[in-house]
């Protein structure tokens, strides 16, 4: 954690996490910290007030939407079908967490998928 805050207090959230010279910090951020915070925020807290408004079928949607629209900032400048792209994406992405937690019936099943999906994400890709 104190590297991560010294981290922000060097770049100013200027830099993006694939920029970051510290691999084992890229690496902390983008298989640990990231998911656990997103599954905290949107498979433990989002999930349990929107499944006591609506039923679970339109929770697991709305839930796995939300989850899209915060990825958009990785879009960038890009075209508006880069957009549609990403929201599809990361839809059907936040889907398959949702319905893991569900089926689990625990949020720490989905930080385990998504442990998994960022490892093989920051392994193959960054």
């Amino acid at each position: 954690m104190i590297y991560l805050v010294s981290w922000v207090v060097r770049t100013g959230f200027h830099s993006s996490v694939t920029t970051m010279n510290d691999w084992w910090l890229q690496l902390t951020f983008t298989v640990i910290s990231a998911p656990l915070v997103e599954e905290y925020t949107f498979r433990g807290y989002i999930f349990g007030v929107l499944d006591n408004i609506f039923n679970q079928t339109a929770t697991i949607w709305i839930t796995s939407f939300i989850f899209s629209l915060i990825h958009l900032s990785s879009l960038g400048k890009a075209a508006w079908y880069n957009a549609v792209f990403l929201v599809v994406a990361y839809t059907a992405m936040g889907m398959f967490f949702t319905l893991v937690a569900v089926a689990a019936q625990s949020m720490w099943a989905s930080f385990t998928a998504h442990v998994v999906n960022n490892l093989l994400i920051y392994r193959f890709i960054i």
